[in-house]
């Protein structure tokens, strides 16, 4: 695995690629690195860090735009795992295939007013994954800004996809899934949560995902055809209404 590391060039054909690769400095030695993090708690200026608790590898990356060069990490380090001379390299290697992994760029719900993406408690999937993630300030459980277990969750599926006078003309294919998994995790928390998807198809293509979509509604999660128009909050309780 080469983290930091962009591709400059390919060169070849089917079965005999020739990659070049540029690698940026960590600082840190990932083999020495055993994610003690007796470095991060030494420095002043946050510049030390591991992206988050499950990153592979387990090792902490310096930003040296942070960084003011103290080394007070460096005599922290019981490892001797800190490299603050590390220089980037140029990696050339030789390769059967290459796999093309595009990523992706996530929709601003803010762009949709109705549905008041300003509201603490209206998230996007990204965000309910980092609440339940091991480094949330929540502690993995999902809350309210209020700090209590919503009572009701409602998902809204296809938010600027498939919408051809406003948004995006195409569907996300990955929507439906996680919704599904998230609405089951809601579950899992708190059985007594009502949970609603809000959909306009279930698009759940793929090996098993028609069983992912059973064992969803059998666990008691409600799904609605429909693409909502509206929500807002309800007074003077505050919850908020779809409609």
């Amino acid at each position: 695995m080469l983290t930091s590391t962009e591709l400059e060039s390919v060169e070849g054909n089917v079965g005999d690629y020739n990659i070049t690769l540029s690698q940026k400095p960590r600082y840190v030695d990932m083999e020495l690195c055993t994610s003690c993090g007796r470095c991060a708690a030494k420095c002043s200026k946050d510049a030390i860090n591991l992206p988050f608790a499950q990153a592979i590898p387990q090792a902490y990356i310096i930003d040296k735009e942070k960084c003011i060069d103290c080394k007070a990490c460096i005599k922290a380090c019981p490892a001797d795992a800190i490299k603050l001379e590390d220089e980037g390299q140029k990696i050339d290697i030789n390769v059967g295939s290459v796999v093309i992994a595009t990523g992706f760029k996530t929709f601003d719900p803010a762009r949709i007013e109705e549905y008041n993406y300003w509201h603490p408690d209206v998230i996007t999937a990204v965000e309910f994954e980092e609440m339940l993630s091991a480094k949330s300030k929540t502690g993995m459980r999902l809350m309210k800004s209020n700090g209590e277990m919503p009572d009701k969750v409602a998902f809204i599926m296809c938010v600027g996809s498939r919408d051809f006078n406003r948004y995006n003309k195409h569907c996300s294919r990955v929507c439906c899934l996680y919704g599904q998994k998230q609405a089951q995790l809601v579950k899992k928390m708190n059985k007594d949560t009502d949970v609603t998807i809000f959909y306009i198809d279930m698009r759940s293509a793929g090996r098993r995902m028609e069983e992912l979509h059973e064992h969803t509604q059998e666990k008691g999660i409600h799904f609605i055809r429909g693409r909502p128009i509206e929500q807002d909050a309800e007074y003077p309780t505050g919850r908020r209404r779809i409609y």
